[in-house]
């Protein structure tokens, strides 16, 4: 889980586009983080984080074109295994 993810920062919020249909997010390390959310991505959909609004979209979703036009790529997160 959480292998084939690309992070990007799109208008201050952080957006995740994710091979894998199966995602977790801890919301990162020490004060900023929260416990796990596990979510599950529909083919070419999306879903929210309901503790960081941390957007995942899988890939092939309508707006992945624009994310990557439009956002500034983020280092490799160290996100939940």
């Amino acid at each position: 889980m959480n292998q084939g993810q690309e992070f990007f920062l799109v208008d201050d919020r952080e957006v995740v586009i994710s091979q894998d249909l199966y995602v977790c997010c801890d919301g990162g390390t020490g004060a900023l983080g929260h416990p796990r959310e596990y979510m599950t991505l529909t083919r070419h959909g999306g879903n929210r984080c309901g503790y960081c609004s941390r957007l995942f979209l899988h890939a092939g979703h309508a707006d992945e074109a624009m994310v990557r036009e439009k956002g500034i790529p983020l280092p490799n997160v160290v996100a939940a295994a």
